[in-house]
């Protein structure tokens, strides 16, 4: 059975702002190791293909690496 996932009131927000924005918008996820930053982007990448049916997003995941 999948795990449930609790999104956070501030998150909510966030993805409000930008899936009722005027303008195209780009977003760009980062924080710290194991902070939500694929669940962020997921919700918010769920909740535009919801809003706009027919919309092309382009979604690209992956982790940055520090150079030593």
């Amino acid at each position: 059975m999948a795990e449930e996932i609790i999104i956070q009131e501030e998150w909510c927000n966030a993805v409000d702002s930008i899936a009722h924005a005027s303008t195209t918008m780009v977003a760009l996820v980062c924080g710290p190791k194991n902070c939500g930053k694929i669940t962020l982007s997921g919700h918010l990448l769920n909740v535009l293909l919801q809003r706009y049916k027919a919309c092309k997003s382009p979604y690209m995941s992956g982790d940055v690496l520090p150079v030593n």
